[in-house]
């Protein structure tokens, strides 16, 4: 859209027709709203006129005559009544208005307006450009639209401010009351929830609160409520089905807020140099897509994806890598990378994990433990290839009998339905898609069985042979 308003018709004459006219008060262009694109293949003006009927003839009759001298009105359509000019702005009555589409495509709206109805509180008057207006009417009742619409802008952010303080005070309150219900019932004990029937063993219904954070404001009493909680939750370990963050601005540091939170400081370090690794393998800012870890933290495992999705099938799937730390029963380091894939918009992905584990103890030293994940980040990034030609391969791979395709991987049998309710055991589908619907059943699950069925859709692309590497081409 440009910067200035696209240039009108010449309305020297109509402007010099009504200067001269007792009835007229003025003539103003109605300006578009900000979200209308004026185009210049469809050019348009919207003009009214205004006057009054005070013992004088009434200037509707002359509209036709009026447009005449802004527009060609020699092969034009005309619309006399303005009917559906009337119809769109019921919020301003105007009795008589010419709709002209000139020959060359042009349009023009044409209505006289009574002075009666330029009113004060009338928001339309902030889109008025004066053209004609001796003795500053329009400008007056412009500048008063103006200042209406601010007033009433103004309010309504006020009300909002005090809407938002409002429900933030209410948070607290709701805060307080819940710690003190909740810490005051021994452990091991059923909490019933206030107001409502249904209970909770004390354990569920704080990781409830801890799972659903309130936003409470910067008040002495809000930070006051907030170390409570926080000390409250600290003594509850994290949650038996894991954590699993894959959405939401600052996710990168929210989950390792997580690992922080519960004194392991030291994966912070390790996963940033997993994406160091991956930046300086790809040439390209990987993006931190999802983060799991068991409520032990014998698990921590991080998705960074690389760049745009991929095409070869369909749907494109966007290359990725997951890291990951984990803890053996002997307490040594285990480390390992895997490639993987997902299509545009799914919070689970395909990982494709060989099962290739190094184990280290922890006194092994920064260099080696450090050395043992970005080899397997970098090992994985290189694997990606080869993942890509497996779901292309996997794309033309057409199953009649898409449950048998799935018990090589030996899945519980809820797996099996959840995929079947999704969709994904239709005859005649594509071994991608089946995976694909593993993710789409996987996506709302807890988290460590969500990460289950990530894992079950990359152990399906791996029981195909891949394409050749002259056929992996993207398609047009």
């Amino acid at each position: 859209m440009p910067d200035e308003r696209m240039d009108g018709p010449d309305l020297s004459r109509l402007i010099e027709r009504l200067a001269a006219d007792p009835r007229v008060y003025g003539l103003y262009r109605d300006l578009p709203h900000e979200s209308v694109v004026e185009r210049p293949e469809f050019p348009a003006d919207t003009l009214r006129i205004v006057t009054t009927w005070d013992g004088c003839e009434s200037i509707q009759e002359e509209l036709r005559d009026l447009a005449s001298l802004v527009v060609d009105l020699d092969g034009a359509a005309i619309d006399p009544d303005g009917r559906w000019l009337r119809a769109a702005t019921s919020a301003r009555p105007i009795l008589r208005a010419l709709h002209v589409v000139a020959a060359d495509g042009s349009l023009l709206d044409l209505a006289a307006v009574r002075t009666s109805e330029l009113e004060p509180g009338d928001l339309h008057g902030t889109k008025a450009e004066p053209l004609l207006d001796p003795k500053g009417f329009i400008a007056q009742w412009r500048d008063w639209a103006i200042g209406r619409e601010r007033k009433l802008r103004d309010g309504a952010k006020r009300e909002s401010e005090e809407r938002r303080e409002l429900q933030e005070h209410r948070n607290v309150v709701w805060e307080a009351q819940q710690l003190r219900h909740v810490a005051g019932v021994r452990r091991g004990l059923t909490v019933l929830r206030p107001g409502g029937r249904v209970t909770h063993p004390v354990g569920t219904w704080a990781q409830m609160l801890r799972r659903e954070p309130r936003s409470l404001g910067t008040s002495p009493a809000a930070e006051t409520v907030a170390r409570q909680r926080d000390a409250f939750l600290s003594t509850f370990p994290q949650p038996a089905a894991g954590v699993r963050l894959s959405s939401g601005d600052g996710i990168w540091e929210s989950f390792l807020a997580v690992a922080d939170s519960e004194g392991f400081t030291g994966d912070r370090p390790l996963f940033d140099a997993a994406r160091a690794t991956l930046a300086e393998a790809s040439g390209r800012k990987p993006t931190f897509e999802e983060g799991f870890c068991t409520a032990t933290f014998d698990k921590v495992e991080g998705r960074f994806s690389l760049g745009d999705a991929i095409g070869g099938c369909k749907p494109p799937l966007v290359p990725g890598v997951v890291a990951g730390v984990a803890v053996s029963p002997a307490d040594d380091l285990v480390f390992w990378a895997a490639p993987c894939v997902h299509p545009p918009g799914s919070s689970l992905a395909c990982v494709a994990d060989p099962g290739e584990r190094v184990t280290l103890p922890r006194t092994a030293g920064r260099d080696a433990l450090f050395g043992a994940l970005t080899d397997a980040v970098a090992a994985a990034h290189d694997e990606l290839p080869m993942l890509l030609r497996r779901a292309r391969a996997a794309h033309h791979d057409v199953l009649d009998d898409p449950a048998a395709a799935l018990k090589p991987l030996h899945l519980p049998r809820s797996f099996v339905l959840s995929t079947e309710a999704v969709g994904g055991l239709v005859a005649g589908t594509t071994r991608l898609l089946l995976a694909l619907s593993l993710l789409r059943a996987g996506e709302d699950m807890e988290p460590l069985v969500a990460r289950e069925f990530g894992r079950a859709a990359g152990r399906l692309l791996l029981t195909v042979e891949p394409v050749d590497a002259a056929a992996c081409s993207p398609d047009p």
